[in-house]
C-alpha cells in the first residue's frame, strides 16, 4: 500500500482528507460505503467540527479506517489528530467538572422518584383517545367492525380462468405478439451524461464538485460546448489537451479544481461565470 504521509502543518486533516478524496474523484457516499463510516461523521471529519464527532475512541477508529482508505499512515494521522484536538477535549473536560457539583448542592431534591412518569402519561392520553373515539361512534352509530370486515373481504379475488386467457393469446396474430415483444423489450432513453476526454495525451484535469444542484457548460480543446446538469453532492472530471472552457451561472456554488488545485471564481460578466484554463 502507497503510503502517502502527513507533511503539511498548515493544512489541516480535514482539509487534507477532503483535497485527496478529491483528486481521486470520491463522492461522500462512496468514501461512506467503503469505511462503513457514516456521511454525517466524514463531512465532520473534513470540516475539523471535532464537536460533532462520536466519543474520541470511535473518532480515532473512523480516523484510522479514512486514513487508510486514503493510502495514509493511520499511526501519523492518529497523532496528528490527538494534537489538533487536544484544546477541544480539556475545554470538555472542564465544562464536564462542573455537573457533579451542582448535583452536590441539589442532592435533596434528586432522592426522590417523580410520582408521575412520562409513560404514565402517554398511557393516560391513548386511553382518553380511545374513550372520546368509542364514544363518538357510539353517538353517530359507526360500527369499525363493518368496515373492516369489508376491507377483508376485498382481498378475496376470484381465481383468474386460465383457459380463457390462453385462448385471447392464441387469437393475437403474429404482427401484434412481435409488436408486443418489441415494446417490453424497448430500452430506456439513455441519460445525459458528462462529457470526458480520456486520451491518453491528456493534460489538463478539471474536477468539479456541486454543492448543489445546478447547470454546467463545458468545452473541451475545439470541441463545441455543452450544458449539463448535475445533482446536489455529485463530483465530476473532465480531460482536454489544450484549453478548457467553463460557463456557470452567477449564484453557483460549485467547486472548481484544475489539476489538483483550487479555482477562485471571477466576477460575473453578461450574467454568466466564465473562464478559460489554462
Amino acid at each position: 500500500m502507497e503510503d502517502n504521509s502527513y507533511k503539511s502543518e498548515d493544512e489541516s486533516l480535514g482539509t487534507l482528507f477532503r483535497k485527496l478524496r478529491l483528486d481521486r474523484s470520491l463522492d461522500i457516499s462512496e468514501v461512506a460505503e467503503e469505511t462503513k463510516i457514516p456521511p454525517k461523521t466524514l463531512r465532520a471529519m473534513e470540516a475539523d467540527d471535532y464537536a460533532s464527532l462520536p466519543a474520541n475512541a470511535f473518532s480515532r477508529g473512523f480516523y484510522s479506517l479514512y486514513a487508510k482508505s486514503l493510502d495514509l499512515n493511520p499511526v501519523e494521522i492518529l497523532d496528528r489528530f490527538e494534537s489538533e484536538r487536544g484544546g477541544d477535549s480539556q475545554i470538555k473536560g472542564t465544562e464536564s467538572l462542573s455537573a457533579p457539583s451542582w448535583q452536590g448542592r441539589n442532592i435533596g431534591t434528586m432522592s426522590e422518584r417523580p410520582s408521575i412518569t412520562p409513560g404514565s402519561l402517554i398511557g393516560l392520553a391513548l386511553l382518553l383517545v380511545i374513550i372520546i373515539a368509542a364514544v363518538v361512534s357510539w353517538y353517530v352509530g359507526y360500527n369499525p367492525a363493518t368496515d373492516i370486515s369489508r376491507w377483508l373481504r376485498g382481498f378475496q379475488s376470484s381465481p383468474v380462468p386460465i383457459e380463457r386467457v390462453e385462448e385471447q393469446a392464441d387469437d393475437v396474430g403474429p404482427k401484434q405478439q412481435e409488436s408486443t415483444v418489441e415494446t417490453s423489450t424497448a430500452e430506456p432513453a439513455e441519460q445525459p451524461t458528462a462529457v470526458v476526454n480520456n486520451s491518453d495525451n491528456t493534460t489538463y484535469q478539471l474536477v468539479a464538485e456541486f454543492v448543489e444542484a445546478g447547470n454546467i457548460t463545458i468545452s473541451l480543446d475545439a470541441s463545441p460546448p455543452q450544458t449539463m446538469r448535475f445533482s446536489e453532492g455529485s463530483i465530476e472530471m473532465w480531460q482536454a489537451e489544450k484549453t478548457i472552457s467553463v460557463e456557470m451561472d452567477p449564484n453557483s456554488k460549485t467547486q472548481l479544481y484544475f489539476n489538483g488545485a483550487i479555482i477562485p471564481l471571477p466576477q460575473e460578466k453578461d450574467g454568466k461565470i466564465t473562464i478559460s484554463l489554462p
